[in-house]
């Protein structure tokens, strides 16, 4: 006898319940109990739907980043996010991008994890959640991309030269369109950028933009190099 449309439905949706079980576990500090109903809900999704494995990857992320295994919690996250991607599900994936950020956070990859806050904030703006722009801001806020001054986050200062090749990289223009506005060869503005994003911790011009942005533009040029 071949299962009813509704025993069908019931069986697509148990990793989603049990996910969502572990994340309500979870906000109650039950993170073995958590673990369990998480890893229920991937042997549940099995071969089924991706979206389905997706949630409980992405369960298992958020459990195991709380259990203080971030290198374990970024796998999961990184796979969660894989199978999120183009699913219309922007919800989870920014949710999936934010758990990345902490297990790089707590494994000490501030440029990486500044790089998916800023993902993360992409898929927000495009969505009416009001909790996900929320938990961007939080992110922001925990990491310091978002709400301190580039002078605080950045640690050492820009050199003026340095400073005037992130304003403009951070406007859209390419590294031979800066060269010619600031006479000077495509190969010295490739050094400065390399040194701005050492020092900034970030790594695309994406992000350099972004965190200008979100700093106001405020980012204290030292007084060492040529001033051009």
């Amino acid at each position: 006898m071949q299962p009813g449309r509704g025993q069908l439905r019931r069986r697509d949706l148990q990793p989603k319940w049990l996910a969502g079980h572990a994340e309500f576990l979870l906000a109650g500090g039950l993170l073995d109990e958590a673990y369990a109903w998480s890893q229920r809900a991937e042997v549940a999704a099995g071969l089924g739907l991706e979206i389905r494995r997706a949630e409980a990857r992405l369960a298992t992320a958020q459990v195991l980043l709380a259990r203080r295994d971030p290198a374990s919690a970024l796998a999961a996250a990184q796979d969660a996010i894989r199978l999120f991607t183009d699913r219309q599900a922007d919800l989870s994936l920014g949710q999936a991008h934010l758990t990345a950020a902490g297990c790089l956070d707590a494994l000490r990859e501030t440029g990486p994890a500044r790089e998916h806050i800023h993902l993360a904030r992409v898929i927000a703006e495009r969505t009416p959640s009001e909790w996900l722009r929320q938990q961007v801001v939080n992110a922001q806020r925990r990491q310091g991309a978002g709400q301190r001054r580039w002078a605080v986050v950045a640690g050492p200062d820009l050199t003026r030269a340095e400073h005037r090749v992130a304003v403009l990289v951070a406007e859209g223009l390419t590294n031979r369109a800066v060269a010619m506005r600031l006479y000077v060869t495509e190969r010295t503005v490739e050094a400065h950028l390399t040194r701005v994003y050492r020092k900034l911790g970030v790594s695309s011009r994406a992000t350099l933009a972004a965190l200008l942005r979100d700093a106001g533009g405020a980012v204290r040029p030292g007084e060492t190099q040529a001033t051009w």
